[in-house]
């Protein structure tokens, strides 16, 4: 529902651009099995703005990956990270039934026709992948 959500601030980055220091990322919400930060963002694909993960320590730079029907792609434009906020945000279980009552979602971007992207953390044997 578009009233109980919203996209957030946004920090416009590109892989020619320095990294933001966690002033202004705010904590990671999530890190990988070596222990770097994992943020979340959007970026362009094509025609739609697409969730995305942020590796910003990845030893070829920046990895921006998104899910694209059942695959991680890689981007190497321009992205955009949503700082996260521990004392404002959090991510609870939800299914297809829909969201928590009291929760607001957390736009992530859309589809070329229009149809809204929030983003999101899944579980794959026990690691959590954002997007």
């Amino acid at each position: 529902e578009q009233s109980n959500s919203n996209s957030g601030f946004r920090i416009p980055l590109g892989l020619s651009t320095t990294f933001p220091s966690e002033d202004l990322t705010g904590p990671a919400p999530w890190y990988d099995t070596n222990g770097d930060p994992i943020y979340i963002g959007s970026t362009i694909f094509r025609r739609s703005v697409i969730p995305c993960m942020i590796e910003p320590h990845h030893p070829v730079g920046p990895c921006i990956s998104y899910p694209f029907h059942g695959h991680e792609i890689g981007h190497t434009e321009r992205y955009d990270l949503l700082p996260f906020n521990p004392n404002t945000m959090e991510f609870v279980p939800m299914s297809l039934i829909g969201f928590p009552a009291g929760r607001k979602l957390v736009k992530g971007g859309y589809e070329q026709d229009g149809s809204l992207l929030y983003h999101k953390v899944a579980m794959l044997n026990g690691i959590r992948i954002p997007g």
